[in-house]
């Protein structure tokens, strides 16, 4: 088991990170710490349920997953250019789907890391 982070949400109030070898590994704690993140009311700024410590890691971990699945998705594309269409024809439709969902996952990991990037400035700035 990998190291923890402050996470309120969580029974023992922290969630475990580094949960793996790949940077999809931490895809969890990344959606559970976005999703769980509030909007001020008076700040407008987004507010999220662990520490600026735990930011920072989750920054980074959403930096890294989304590049890691930017690179996987131009690697399965090389893959295709390079397959003949023959040997693929009956699994396209599957691979191509699979290529959108790693592609929009790879958005939301991009604007994880943005908002929570803002959030980290905004504390930087109080």
């Amino acid at each position: 088991m990998g190291d923890s982070i402050r996470f309120n949400h969580a029974d023992s109030g922290e969630t475990s990170v580094d949960n793996g070898t790949t940077a999809l590994s931490d895809a969890l704690v990344i959606g559970a710490i976005n999703l769980t993140s509030k909007r001020n009311v008076e700040t407008h700024q987004l507010e999220y349920a662990t520490d600026s410590q735990g930011l920072e890691i989750i920054a980074e971990k959403s930096d890294l997953a989304a590049n890691f699945l930017t690179n996987s998705v131009r690697s399965i594309g090389v893959l295709l250019a390079n397959v003949d269409a023959k040997e693929i024809e009956y699994e396209i439709n599957s691979i191509s789907w699979l290529i959108v969902g790693l592609s929009e996952l790879a958005l939301t990991m991009d604007a994880a890391k943005s908002d929570i990037e803002h959030a980290i400035k905004e504390v930087g700035n109080e």
